[in-house]
């Protein structure tokens, strides 16, 4: 690697895909210039100390897929300039304190698939200016207990992906609960069976949660009194087994919600009075469709005009149509998508499929 030591313009360096084990110490010093770093899809266990000597003005570095545990020689100390961080697919098990110190301008740190249990206090105070944090694919067991993820410390956090972790619950505590500023929050794929009410009180942002695939029965009613922005809210595959009006009166801009294979045997027949701009609406695989609802009518109506609707494993037995008074007119339909799969049907009436001939 001799012939890099003299290419002090180079701006981008790529040694992804070889079989480094341990990295010579002056491999990359006088590239000071130096913006993106990729060392991916080597077999890499640690990275000397004063490796990144010199190289301030790097803005990403790429560590994935490779062999590194507790990197106890602090190797980032001179990358105060780094932008962009990733070391998916490694063997990180324990996040130091002073790992990351000096990355104060970091905004992007990608920790996924690892074997992360914990991160010491103030592991994360350096993050002012973090916006993208994913901690997905490891081996949390909560957020707020110790030994737990110092969240509170992330005063810019838009993105925080804690999904296919070991989460039980969520308690109001410092953490996820004084991340003001996030807008988008994946807690899928975990054990969760109980949210506090006030977990998401100071999450005014939000804007998108992902709850899908946990253990959840019941919701509190005022869980998200405070989330006036959220948009989407997935919780599919989960056992709840009521979907109550109030929970979603406070959030009147949501336009998407699925609720998919769940539990819900009842449903509050003005359930749809409560959600006024939902354009994507999912609750196949529960029972309350066939029972609250029992030709589709009330949803069809609403979301014909609304231009979706998914009725997909609904029991359904047979399409009605609205007034066609009600229906809107063509120029008003920019993506209409209708699923009818795997019910029951054995009569459509005429004007149904005159109807979406014409679209």
């Amino acid at each position: 690697m001799q012939p890099l030591m003299n290419l002090k313009n180079l701006k981008t360096l790529n040694l992804a895909w070889n079989h480094f084990l341990l990295l010579p110490k002056n491999l990359i010093q006088n590239l000071t210039n130096l913006n993106t770093l990729d060392l991916s899809n080597n077999e890499l266990i640690d990275i000397p100390k004063d490796f990144f000597k010199n190289t301030q003005a790097l803005t990403k570095l790429i560590l994935d897929d490779n062999r590194l545990v507790l990197l106890y020689s602090l190797p980032f100390q001179e990358l105060v300039n780094l932008k962009t961080l990733h070391m998916r697919r490694n063997l990180l098990v324990y996040i130091h304190r002073s790992l990351f110190s000096t990355l104060i301008n970091l905004k992007e740190l990608r920790l996924e698939n690892n074997c992360i249990v914990a991160v010491e206090p103030l592991a994360f105070l350096s993050f002012e200016n973090l916006l993208t944090l994913d901690l997905s694919y490891n081996f949390f067991a909560s957020v707020n207990t110790n030994p737990r993820i110092p969240l509170n410390d992330l005063k810019s956090l838009t993105t925080l992906d804690l999904s296919y972790n070991s989460i039980f619950y969520l308690e109001v505590d410092y953490g996820l609960h004084e991340c003001v500023t996030l807008i988008n929050l994946y807690l899928n794929n975990n054990k969760i069976y109980y949210i506090h009410e006030r977990m998401f009180e100071k999450l005014e942002r939000l804007s998108f949660l992902h709850l899908s695939n946990n253990n959840l029965i019941t919701l509190p009613n005022n869980l998200f009194l405070h989330n006036q922005n959220l948009m989407t809210l997935l919780m599919t595959n989960n056992s709840l087994v009521r979907l109550e009006s109030k929970l979603f009166e406070p959030i009147q801009k949501l336009v998407r919600i699925e609720v998919v294979n769940n539990s819900i045997s009842e449903i509050e027949r003005n359930f749809l009075n409560f959600i006024p701009n939902v354009v994507i609406l999912r609750l196949n695989g529960n029972e309350c469709i066939s029972r609250n609802f029992p030709n589709g009518t009330e949803i069809e109506e609403r979301f014909f005009v609304q231009c979706y609707e998914n009725y997909e494993n609904s029991e359904l037995e047979q399409i009605t149509m609205p007034p066609i008074s009600t229906l809107p007119s063509f120029n008003e339909i920019n993506n209409l998508s209708i699923k009818i799969e795997f019910n029951k049907i054995i009569f459509i009436i005429p004007t149904f499929i005159s109807y979406i001939q014409r679209l």
